[in-house]
This record gives C-alpha cells, structure tokens and sequence, in this order.
C-alpha cells in the first residue's frame, strides 16, 4: 500500500497559484461581506437606541445588552483581522 502525502481537504496545494488566487479572491469577498454585515447591525443597534432614547427602561437595557455585545462582537473582529494580517504573509513567506 501506498499512501500519498495529503493536505487540508477544500485548501489548494501551493503548486497551483491559480487556485490559490482564486481562494484567496473568495476569501476576500466572504471577509468584506462579514465586515459589511456587522456595520449593517452597528447602524441598525444605533436606530433603534435612538428611537427608543425616551423609552421605559426594560426597552433601554435591552438595546444595551445588544450594545455590549456587538462591542464585543468588533474586539473580535480586530483579533482575526490581526490573526490573518499576520498568518497570510507569514503563510506565504
């Protein structure tokens, strides 16, 4: 029996620059479209807490659980923008 060397299933082999482009063209897109979606619900927490400014206070935590947590949301965004602007030249250098 002989076994070959196999790498991640789905991840292009570094031999074939065209699939790798093409991944990383895919990857992009799926990154600005994340990116894009989280602004979309930042503007969308913002509205409604201003629409519910003058509202009765179980309103009012509610949107400020929903605040906290999309804080949290963008700390964790900055990591993995940090996490691939360091992997992906380090992957390819």
């Amino acid at each position: 029996m002989s076994s070959s060397a196999q790498g991640i299933p789905g991840l292009p082999d570094l031999t074939h620059p065209i699939e790798l482009v093409q991944f990383g063209t895919e990857a992009l897109k799926a990154s600005l479209l994340l990116v894009f979606l989280i602004v979309a619900l930042g503007v969308a927490i913002a509205l409604i807490s201003f629409s519910l400014r003058r509202s009765q206070p179980e309103q009012v935590i509610f949107i400020g659980e929903w605040a906290v947590r999309y804080s949290q949301l963008l700390r964790g965004l900055q990591h993995l923008t940090l996490v691939l602007v360091l992997l992906v030249p380090g992957f390819f250098l």
